[in-house]
Protein backbone atom coordinates (compact mmCIF):
# COMPACT_ATOMS: atom_id res chain seq x y z
CA UNK A 1 0.00 0.00 0.00
CA UNK A 2 1.20 3.72 -1.13
CA UNK A 3 0.15 7.21 0.70
CA UNK A 4 -0.93 7.54 -2.89
CA UNK A 5 -3.55 5.22 -2.62
CA UNK A 6 -5.42 6.91 -0.32
CA UNK A 7 -6.58 10.61 0.61
CA UNK A 8 -4.86 12.72 3.09
CA UNK A 9 -7.65 12.65 5.66
CA UNK A 10 -7.97 8.69 5.68
CA UNK A 11 -3.79 8.03 5.68
CA UNK A 12 -3.80 7.12 9.53
CA UNK A 13 -7.32 4.89 8.88
CA UNK A 14 -5.35 3.05 6.35
CA UNK A 15 -2.00 2.91 8.06
CA UNK A 16 -4.23 1.52 11.21
CA UNK A 17 -5.71 -1.27 8.88
CA UNK A 18 -2.47 -2.29 7.71
CA UNK A 19 -0.94 -3.16 10.93
CA UNK A 20 -4.49 -4.49 11.76
CA UNK A 21 -3.96 -6.99 8.85
CA UNK A 22 -0.16 -7.62 9.43
CA UNK A 23 -1.08 -8.40 13.35
CA UNK A 24 -3.81 -11.12 12.40
CA UNK A 25 -1.69 -12.79 10.19
CA UNK A 26 0.63 -13.55 12.88
CA UNK A 27 -2.05 -14.36 15.16
CA UNK A 28 -3.40 -16.46 12.42
CA UNK A 29 -0.40 -18.42 12.18
CA UNK A 30 -0.06 -18.69 15.96
CA UNK A 31 -3.93 -20.52 16.02
CA UNK A 32 -2.85 -22.53 13.16
CA UNK A 33 -0.15 -24.18 15.26
CA UNK A 34 -2.18 -24.26 18.22
CA UNK A 35 -5.09 -25.94 16.60
CA UNK A 36 -7.69 -23.15 16.94
CA UNK A 37 -9.65 -23.39 13.89
CA UNK A 38 -12.34 -21.60 15.69
CA UNK A 39 -10.04 -19.12 16.08
CA UNK A 40 -8.75 -18.75 13.13
CA UNK A 41 -11.74 -18.09 11.20
CA UNK A 42 -12.60 -15.40 13.57
CA UNK A 43 -8.91 -14.14 12.14
CA UNK A 44 -10.34 -14.63 8.88
CA UNK A 45 -13.22 -12.87 9.21
CA UNK A 46 -11.30 -9.71 10.89
CA UNK A 47 -8.97 -9.94 8.18
CA UNK A 48 -11.88 -9.63 4.97
CA UNK A 49 -13.19 -6.85 6.99
CA UNK A 50 -9.91 -5.05 7.31
CA UNK A 51 -9.32 -5.76 3.36
CA UNK A 52 -12.46 -4.14 2.42
CA UNK A 53 -11.95 -1.17 4.33
CA UNK A 54 -9.10 -0.34 2.34
CA UNK A 55 -10.17 -1.61 -0.95
CA UNK A 56 -13.09 1.54 0.34
CA UNK A 57 -11.14 3.71 0.82
CA UNK A 58 -9.26 3.04 -2.32
CA UNK A 59 -11.99 3.53 -3.87
CA UNK A 60 -12.85 6.79 -2.90
CA UNK A 61 -9.70 8.15 -3.61
CA UNK A 62 -10.05 6.91 -6.96
CA UNK A 63 -13.65 8.59 -7.79
CA UNK A 64 -12.17 11.96 -5.56
CA UNK A 65 -9.02 12.00 -8.44
CA UNK A 66 -11.08 10.73 -11.41
CA UNK A 67 -13.33 14.11 -10.57
CA UNK A 68 -10.70 16.51 -10.52
CA UNK A 69 -9.34 15.27 -13.22
CA UNK A 70 -13.26 16.03 -14.97
CA UNK A 71 -13.16 19.35 -13.34
CA UNK A 72 -9.73 20.20 -14.80
CA UNK A 73 -10.48 19.17 -18.40
CA UNK A 74 -14.08 21.25 -17.63
CA UNK A 75 -12.03 24.66 -16.71
CA UNK A 76 -9.73 23.92 -19.58
CA UNK A 77 -12.38 23.84 -22.15
CA UNK A 78 -13.84 27.27 -20.35
CA UNK A 79 -16.37 25.64 -18.81
CA UNK A 80 -17.36 27.52 -15.34
CA UNK A 81 -18.13 23.98 -13.07
CA UNK A 82 -19.69 26.93 -10.51
CA UNK A 83 -23.21 26.99 -13.07
CA UNK A 84 -22.87 23.01 -13.78
CA UNK A 85 -22.94 22.50 -9.96
CA UNK A 86 -25.67 24.95 -9.04
CA UNK A 87 -27.62 22.91 -12.20
CA UNK A 88 -26.92 19.71 -10.84
CA UNK A 89 -27.00 16.78 -13.11
CA UNK A 90 -30.58 14.84 -13.94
Amino acid sequence: MNAKDFLPKHYVKAAQHQKCLHELILRMEQQLFEGSIEEMDRCRKDMANSIREIKRLQEIKKNNDALRSTLYVLKARGIDVEVVLKRGID
